[in-house]
């Protein structure tokens, strides 16, 4: 989800996947925060 600028975007957190063995912690996510981090870096 953007603003129509495309400069804010709106991200769901999950907090279970801090505190349920069942759910996580996992490293699925770290991809694309990883890359939004590169991209962000690079301007």
């Amino acid at each position: 989800m953007t603003n129509e600028a495309g400069n804010v975007v709106g991200l769901m957190p999950h907090p279970e996947h801090a505190v349920d063995p069942l759910c996580g912690p996992s490293t699925h996510g770290l991809g694309f925060f990883s890359s939004a981090r590169s991209a962000v870096l690079t301007r």
